[in-house]
C-alpha cells in the first residue's frame, strides 16, 4: 500500500496531446467544415464535421503548437488557424472566415499579433505598388524612381520588425514558422543564427527540422561551392545538363512566364547576353512554369536567345529544390571551373560583375 501511495506521488503528470475546436458560424445554418494541414505543397484533410445550426466541433491529437487551415466546404476562403493541445473557440461570418475571432490557442494569438502588426507594412507597400503602376502607366521615371525606392524601403523595415519577432518570441513555435514563412528574404547566416537562438524545446518541431533542411540545400550553393549539376528538357525535350557549360562562364536565371518581376528584369538580361556573350558568357533559364504554351511565348515576347529547360513543374521545379530557390528572379553564376561566383545579381549590379569577369 506505501508502495503504489509513493508510485502515484512520484509518477509523472501526462501532458495533455488532444484538442477540440469548437465553431460558432453566422451566415451559414449547414455544410460542412475541414481542417487541413500542408504537406509537400498539398493540402491534407485532417478532420472534417458536419456544420449543424451554426456551430460544429472538430478534435485530433498533436504533438507540438502546428498552422493549420480551417475552411468551409465549396468556399474559397481559409482561416489560418495555430492549433495548440486545449480547447479553442473560433466564431465568424461564413464569409469572412480569414477574420475570424479565436481563443483557447496562446500560439494562434501571438501569430496573430505578429499579423496585425506587419499588417502596417502591407497596407503601405499596397498603397505605393498602386502608385508605382500608375506611374509606369504615364511612363514617369522621377516617381517611379521614388515610388521603388520607398517600396524598398518598406520591405527592409518588414524584414527588420520579423527579424526582431522571431528573436523575441524565440520559445514559441511561431518563431520557427515565421523564420520558414520569410525564408525567400533571408541569408545562410540568418537561418544559422536563428537555428541556434531558437530554443532547443523547439527541436522537433516540423518547422526547425524544415528549417535544419534548408540550411542544409543552402550550404551546398554558397559562393565558392561546385555548382550542383541537373538535367531538365530544352522546349525540343531534349536533356540538357548544367555540366554540358563546364569551360564557360554561365549565368543560372531562374524565371517564369507568370513572374512579372522576372518579366520586368529580362531586357536587363537580354541587354547583358548581347553585349557578353560573345566574350564567353552563357546563360541557362530554368522556367518555373507549368504550361509549355506560355513558357515558350514569354521567350518569344521577351526575345530571351540563349538556352532554356523546364520540368513544368511549376515551384516543385527540380533544379529550383536543388538550389533552394523560393522566390524569383533568381539566379546563380557559376565559373569556367563550375563554381558558384555570385547569387542573385540584378540590373547594374550584375553588369558591373560581367564588366569585371569580361575586363
Amino acid at each position: 500500500m506505501i508502495l503504489s501511495v509513493l508510485i502515484g506521488c512520484t509518477a509523472k503528470k501526462k501532458e495533455r496531446t488532444d484538442f477540440t475546436i469548437n465553431g460558432t458560424l453566422t451566415g451559414i445554418t449547414d455544410g460542412k467544415v475541414l481542417l487541413q494541414k500542408r504537406e509537400a505543397g498539398a493540402f491534407i484533410t485532417v478532420d472534417s464535421a458536419i456544420i449543424s445550426q451554426g456551430k460544429f466541433t472538430l478534435k485530433d491529437s498533436i504533438a507540438m503548437p502546428e498552422m493549420f487551415y480551417l475552411s468551409i466546404a465549396d468556399k474559397p476562403e481559409m482561416l489560418q488557424l495555430f492549433v495548440e493541445a486545449s480547447d479553442i473557440t473560433v466564431t465568424a461570418h461564413a464569409d469572412s472566415l480569414a477574420n475570424a475571432r479565436v481563443s483557447g490557442s496562446i500560439t494562434h494569438n501571438l501569430y496573430a499579433d505578429y499579423q496585425k502588426q506587419t499588417g502596417t507594412f502591407d497596407h503601405r507597400s499596397d498603397s505605393i505598388y498602386q502608385i508605382l503602376l500608375r506611374a509606369k502607366d504615364k511612363k514617369d521615371l522621377i516617381v517611379i524612381h521614388l515610388q521603388d525606392s520607398m517600396l524598398e524601403a518598406t520591405d527592409k523595415e518588414k524584414i527588420e520588425f520579423t527579424k526582431n519577432f522571431i528573436t523575441t518570441n524565440k520559445t514559441s513555435v511561431v518563431a520557427p514558422f515565421l523564420v520558414i514563412q520569410n525564408a525567400y528574404m533571408l541569408t545562410l547566416k540568418d537561418l544559422q543564427d536563428f537555428y541556434a537562438a531558437i530554443d532547443t524545446s523547439l527541436t522537433a518541431s516540423k518547422y526547425m527540422v524544415k528549417m535544419k533542411e534548408r540550411i542544409g540545400i543552402l550550404a551546398k550553393v554558397e559562393p565558392g561551392q561546385s555548382a550542383p549539376d541537373f538535367s531538365l528538357n530544352t522546349p525540343e525535350g531534349k536533356p540538357l545538363s548544367l555540366s554540358s557549360f563546364k569551360g564557360k562562364w554561365l549565368l543560372i536565371d531562374f524565371w517564369a512566364s507568370w513572374c512579372g518581376p522576372c518579366r520586368a528584369e529580362n531586357p536587363n538580361v537580354v541587354a547583358i547576353y548581347k553585349d557578353f556573350h560573345k566574350k564567353g558568357l552563357e546563360i541557362l533559364g530554368v522556367s518555373f512554369d507549368k504550361t509549355k504554351k506560355d513558357w515558350l511565348k514569354a521567350i518569344s515576347d521577351d526575345k530571351l536567345t540563349w538556352n532554356h529547360v523546364s520540368d513544368l513543374q511549376y515551384w516543385n521545379n527540380a533544379a529550383g529544390k536543388l538550389y533552394g530557390i523560393n522566390s524569383i528572379p533568381s539566379n546563380v553564376l557559376v565559373d569556367k571551373e563550375g563554381k558558384i561566383v555570385a547569387k542573385n545579381l540584378t540590373g547594374e549590379d550584375l553588369r558591373k560583375k560581367m564588366k569585371e569577369i569580361f575586363k
